[in-house]
């Protein structure tokens, strides 16, 4: 089985198909569309970019315009089959993808194509990015490894018997609470994670547990020292009832001295405030009485000036009036004078008789009209030739008809002539009616405007009217000086009649010297009922806390063994290693290949420190040699192994290994990456190698592969 062919349209800008042999060496630029052509094959098994997300939506990132999809050809024998994906997006933004495979096996929807996907082909694609793969930090390349390699041997059942496993022996409360976390483990799994997920989520549980469980223990021991300290030897019960008496005591001395001192304070401030009210009064009476004049009458003087206003405005509104009035008709005489103007300018003689000139002009043009008519009925007539008459006669005939000719066209001469005459008499007969009825108009209006004073000035009116605006301001600011006066020297009176309710203040120092003794005792007889109670309050909560330590403390050795059971020395070291181990061993024989002294081992615990870690290299006899610390070369033939190693153990039916910028191995060792995908592929370990890489294989060429350059 073998990806034969690629189509592309609008994918990451490419439109166009592309031949594949088996073993292909894509070399260019960047953005020539070598990555395009690998993800093409990858989004036509998957339906999607696992760059991006699952979704295959996301697609449409790498669709140029709103349609474009990929298509690949793979031929298994004698049999060709074409997966083939579109993705489109309409109108309205919706995104929508096709899938079609040919030919058809009776799929009627996208489930049953992908179905037959998976079945057939597979959907599992390596696309490896060397550049990236070399830059990995030890837990990228940890989650790389258990994010492609499978765990064998277990399965949820397996995990939780080995938890079971551990009840055994166990009795009362702790056998209690390691089943109930075992439980809630139970519940919690999430089958859409894989077995180590699962696990490694149950231990990162019981580590919050147990630092939990360790915080409270902590605790309970401050607060068990905290309620010793707190403990006396001596009737508590006793001294508490002594103690409060003496407070309630204190509190009434107290309260007797505090009412007498509050009555004090309350006259002394109201004394105080109404004293200080008598004294700001006073003031505004002294400012107030300087605004205004004893025995003026503001308000008649106000009343006066704004009568005075009044007369003077309708003076004014009525010299207004007639001057709006006289302006307007004089404006339609100018009006009126400027038309007759215009249509005396039009017509040379205004006396004259045009009716009787229309009428002349009529019969004349009527006239010429009749002798047009005839002058072209002779013209008709001459132009008949009746048989039989002789040539003399046809001469005069011919003589006629020319005299008649001429004189139709010097008669329609005269003709337009007179039209025009006429047109010009009509117009000057309008004029002279329009211009007497302007001029009848225009008497109207001389008539109306004799109605009318010629406007006066009354500039000096209005100037009388913003002095009288000014003086009643200033009158008014007197009149509002003598009301302010006036309500003061009320309100002054009020006050000093309010101020004799009060009597004069005296002196509570003494009063306050007992209050703060009673309360210098009263605060030391409630800090010892605290003492007191805190005592008696320890004694019932050390009983208490002692139950909560027990407890706490099943918890957390219930944690502990459980964590023991399910860590990295039991079920979870044991998953790793049934991970680990298969793979190493797929890898190992895949070396074994090239080259029968390399082998790679997984180092999970620093031999030095004991810490946890991820490493694979070389296997040596005094331990790994880590894969960063190999040449390039061995760099090299190790990547191709663990890349084809993970395509083999996921076992699809298509193999396809894509191995993207390949430059960023050198030049001297680049050819034995290519020299290690081809071996593998003319073996039979996969089925297609597809590489990319902005320069070619080496010195020695393309080792084998065909080489597309771009």
């Amino acid at each position: 089985m073998q990806i034969v062919k690629m189509k592309l349209k609008n994918f990451k800008g490419i439109t166009g198909e592309q031949e594949l042999t088996g073993k292909d060496l894509f070399v260019g630029l960047n953005g020539a569309g070598k990555t395009a052509r690998l993800k093409a094959v990858t989004v036509a098994l998957l339906g999607h970019d696992p760059a991006i997300s699952n979704q295959p939506r996301d697609v449409m990132q790498h669709i140029a315009g709103d349609e474009g999809g990929v298509s690949i050809l793979i031929k298994d024998k004698n049999n060709v089959t074409e997966i083939s994906r579109m993705f489109r997006r309409n109108e309205k933004g919706e995104i929508k993808a096709d899938i079609k495979v040919i030919p058809k096996k009776g799929e009627k929807n996208a489930r049953d194509y992908n179905a037959r996907i998976q079945k057939e082909f597979g959907q599992f694609s390596i696309m490896f990015n060397l550049l990236e793969f070399y830059n990995m930090t030890e837990t990228e390349m940890r989650n790389f490894f258990f994010d492609k390699c499978k765990a064998t041997g277990f399965d949820k059942e397996t995990v939780f018997k080995l938890l079971n496993k551990v009840l055994l022996g166990k009795t009362g409360e702790l056998r209690k609470e390691m089943k109930s976390l075992i439980d809630y483990y139970d519940k919690e799994w999430d089958d859409e994670l894989t077995i180590k997920d699962n696990v490694g989520k149950l231990l990162d549980d019981l580590k919050l547990k147990h630092n939990h469980a360790r915080s409270k223990l902590n605790s309970f021991l401050d607060v068990e020292d905290e309620v010793n300290d707190k403990k006396t030897e001596d009737d508590t019960g006793q001294r508490i009832k002594t103690i409060r008496g003496e407070i309630a005591r204190h509190e009434e001395e107290i309260k007797k001295a505090q009412t007498t001192i509050d009555k004090e304070d309350a006259n002394r401030t109201a004394y105080d405030n109404k004293s200080e009210e008598i004294s700001e009064v006073a003031k505004e009476i002294a400012e107030y009485k300087e605004g205004f004049g004893e025995g003026v009458n503001y308000q008649s003087q106000i009343e006066d000036n704004e009568r005075t206003m009044k007369d003077i405005q309708s003076i004014i509104d009525k010299a207004d009036a007639n001057r709006k009035a006289y302006n307007d008709i004089m404006d339609q005489v100018g009006t009126v004078k400027s038309l007759m103007e215009t249509f005396k300018s039009e017509t040379p003689d205004l006396d004259r008789d045009y009716e009787l000139l229309i009428k002349q002009s009529e019969e004349t043009k009527k006239e010429i009209e009749e002798a047009v008519v005839n002058h072209k009925a002779m013209v008709k007539y001459a132009d008949a030739c009746p048989l039989g008459i002789d040539c003399e006669k046809l001469k005069k005939q011919n003589k006629e008809k020319e005299f008649h000719k001429e004189q139709h066209e010097i008669m329609s001469n005269e003709l337009e002539k007179e039209t025009y005459v006429l047109n010009g008499w009509h117009k000057c007969a309008k004029n002279k009616e329009h211009y007497l009825e302007e001029k009848e108009q225009l008497v109207a209006l001389e008539e109306r405007l004799k109605k009318y004073n010629i406007p006066s000035d009354v500039s000096e009116s209005k100037l009388d009217i913003k002095a009288k605006e000014q003086k009643i301001e200033v009158l008014r600011e007197g009149l509002l000086a003598q009301e302010k006066y006036t309500a003061a020297v009320e309100r002054l009176a009020k006050s000093q009649e309010q101020l004799k309710k009060y009597d004069a203040p005296s002196d509570v120092s003494a009063l306050k010297d007992i209050v703060s003794a009673h309360s210098q005792d009263l605060m030391k007889a409630r800090e010892g009922l605290e003492i007191k109670l805190k005592s008696q309050e320890a004694e019932r909560l050390l009983a208490d806390v002692k139950l909560e330590r027990t407890k706490y403390e099943v918890v957390l050795d219930a944690v502990k063994e459980l964590g023991e059971v399910a860590g990295k020395n039991g079920i979870y070291g044991e998953i790793i290693k049934s991970i680990l181990d298969p793979f190493a061993e797929v890898i190992n024989g895949l070396l074994a290949k090239i080259d029968k002294k390399k082998q790679l081992a997984f180092e999970l615990e620093d031999p030095i420190t004991g810490k946890a870690c991820f490493r694979f290299g070389w296997d040596k006899p005094k331990g790994i040699i880590p894969f960063k610390a190999l040449s390039t070369g061995e760099q090299a033939v190790y990547s191709v192994a663990i890349m084809v190693a993970l395509i083999k153990q996921n076992d699809p039916p298509l193999k396809a290994l894509m191995i993207d910028n390949i430059e960023a191995i050198d030049r001297d060792h680049r050819g034995t990456l290519i020299d290690a995908c081809c071996k593998f592929k003319d073996e039979g370990e996969i089925d297609n190698v597809i590489l990319a890489g902005c320069i070619a294989g080496g010195e020695e060429g393309n080792r084998g592969a065909k080489e597309w350059e771009l």
